[in-house]
């Protein structure tokens, strides 16, 4: 909805408007380019970007992408670095690229005469007047700063209709004896500390727009946004780096683990001979807790809870990243990969409800008192939340009249999302699960609860929380990082490749991670694993938050309570979703762990 008018192959210079700024409005604005806001434009769905220099050898203008990066939309204004004056970028200088669709359309065929007019959030391509079709395949712009002035009087006001009083915009610049001097820029200095009555000052902008042919095919024109400002070429190095690193360790890790186990095994099943009753008296293992380490955890439907909501997260996370690898859904298209996502998520409601009643079965052997709460716990718990932070932060928005905030009818969708799809397949899942007897368990549980002996410091709970999350965000931290900045710098992620790949690195080190802490916690015959095995990994959330602040205090240097409260809300959530992914990937890996391991020792 953008007052530019861009006519297809028709260069032309406009003024868009003018406006008289009062006080309060030019502080508005000084602020807002000292903060760096920035523009977004939409041209045939594709943004508006600014070129930025690169250390790269740079190619010809029309070689893009050759040495070049881009940065979606341009600054409202720059500050001179060595006098501080506050300048506003008052003329926007357009490049739109188009490419031939059939070979017909050329530069001078546009020039002609083109038949597709087009608002900067337009539709795309437009037929050239020798009959040849264009495709729209980049748009640039170069924004600076003028001070302008105009011989002649600026036309009045008219009057819409909704009769209100409205200035007239695009008009060429010799109606109203528009000119300026090379070099002087539109200067804002902020209006002096409890000014009034000073007059308004007068701010014009103005716009050219220029049509330049390329070779780049219209399927290739978001490339330009998919290339990282740090490179790729360093961003892969990087990656492989890391992921060598780590499945190198964890391939140990698993060797090691493995040969100590069945050592174990062969030493607890040789209970028959002479020779090994006496080291069993005075050893200490983890075969001594049999009779406890499959004990009712405290709080078992919460814990029933938290591994559902993290197998929802997880389902919907891994279908919209093979759909994204598909290329079914794609950045470049607005919303629909966060669409595709907000449906999956609503239908992964069936495997966490299956998924959660069946561990809640699992660790109260066999209880079904509680279903009902349990899904009237998951149906509010984990969408409640989400449902809840959202619409707090959007009502920041809302009260900042920022465009960004989700209007009403959407926020109606998301309920309906919930309480329409979420609610009654989470019970149709959890029906299914409490439909199904537990699995045999093959150890039994004593009446009286075993003593537990006095723990060595490395098996501090805190100890191995705060170790076991740092292996696994370690392992994501590269490609974590590059997501995150990405999704605040208006970037486009790509690398969905990587993705997969780093998280399946990093689900094979929280198994790993947590099979260890907990082998190393029952050898010390502490059978209170079931929580601990959650926060092992679950500390990943806590790192992934901890590395989100350092961003923001380094790099956004964020200003405003509300660009606070925005940023620390979704990085909140985010961390949250973490923490309850790894978390119950550690648990269910350390569940079957035990399960396995008891299975196979003799038990007297």
């Amino acid at each position: 909805n953008a007052p530019f008018e861009l006519r297809l192959g028709h260069p032309r210079y406009l003024a868009l408007c003018r406006l008289r700024l009062d006080a309060a409005e030019r502080a508005a604005w000084v602020a807002k380019i000292r903060d760096e806001y920035r523009a977004q434009l939409l041209l045939d769905n594709l943004p508006v970007a600014t070129r930025l220099p690169s250390r790269r050898a740079g190619g010809s203008r029309l070689d893009r992408g050759a040495g070049l990066t881009y940065q979606r939309g341009y600054s409202l204004g720059a500050v001179d670095p060595q006098t501080g004056a506050v300048l506003v970028h008052n003329h926007l200088q357009f490049t739109v690229y188009f490419s031939a669709a059939d070979g017909a359309a050329t530069a001078d065929s546009l020039s002609g005469g083109g038949q597709a007019g087009e608002r900067a959030d337009g539709s795309a391509g437009g037929a050239a007047a020798g009959g040849g079709t264009a495709r729209i395949v980049g748009f640039e712009v170069t924004p600076t700063s003028r001070a302008y002035r105009h011989s002649l009087a600026w036309p009045d006001d008219f009057e819409g209709p909704d009769g209100k009083a409205y200035e007239v915009l695009n008009l060429d610049p010799a109606r109203v004896g528009l000119s300026h001097e090379e070099g002087t820029p539109m200067r804002l200095d902020p209006p002096p500390h409890g000014a009034r009555g000073e007059a308004p000052v007068e701010l014009i902008f103005t716009y050219e727009v220029a049509y330049l042919p390329s070779s780049v095919p219209y399927a290739s024109r978001w490339d330009v946004y998919l290339q990282l400002e740090e490179g790729s070429q360093v961003h892969w190095l990087s990656l492989f780096g890391s992921l060598s690193l780590c499945l190198l360790m964890a391939a140990a890790v698993a060797a090691i683990l493995l040969a100590t186990v069945r050592r174990d095994l062969q030493k607890y099943n040789a209970v028959n001979l002479d020779d090994e009753i006496e080291s069993l008296v005075s050893d200490i293992g983890w075969k001594y807790v049999h009779a406890d380490v499959l004990r009712t955890p405290p709080a078992p439907l919460a814990l029933a809870a938290a591994t559902g909501a993290a197998v929802q997260l997880w389902s919907a996370a891994v279908a919209t990243l093979a759909l994204a690898l598909l290329g079914l859904v794609s950045p470049t298209a607005r919303g629909r990969m966060l669409s595709a996502a907000l449906l999956l998520l609503g239908v992964s409601a069936v495997p966490a409800g299956y998924t959660a009643a069946r561990v809640y079965q699992q660790v109260t052997r066999g209880q079904r008192e509680g279903g009902h709460t349990l899904v009237a716990v998951l149906s509010l718990a984990l969408p409640g939340g989400i449902f809840a932070a959202f619409t707090l932060l959007d009502v920041a928005l809302w009260a900042q009249g920022a465009s960004s905030a989700v209007p009403f009818s959407t926020m109606a969708l998301l309920l309906l999302l919930w309480l329409g799809v979420h609610v009654p397949l989470l019970a149709l899942g959890s029906a299914l699960g409490f439909r199904r007897a537990p699995d045999e368990t093959h150890v039994f549980t004593n009446q009286i609860a075993r003593s537990v002996p006095p723990q060595p410091l490395y098996l501090h709970p805190a100890l191995t929380g705060l170790l076991g999350g740092f292996l696994p965000y370690g392992t994501a931290a590269i490609e974590l990082s590059s997501l995150y900045a990405s999704a605040w710098n208006g970037r486009v992620y790509s690398l969905f490749g990587f993705l997969v790949l780093m998280v399946l690195t990093s689900a094979l080190v929280c198994t790993e991670v947590s099979i260890l802490l907990t082998y190393l916690q029952i050898c010390r015959e502490d059978y209170r694993w079931w929580w601990r095995s959650f926060a092992h990994t679950g500390s990943a959330g806590l790192y992934f938050f901890g590395n989100a602040a350092a961003y923001a205090h380094t790099e956004l240097h964020l200003k405003g309570t509300t660009a606070v409260a925005i940023y620390y809300g979704y990085t909140a959530a985010t961390a949250a979703a973490l923490c309850l992914m790894t978390g119950a990937l550690g648990f269910l890996s350390s569940y079957w762990f035990v399960r396995t391991i008891y299975a196979a020792v003799k038990v007297d």
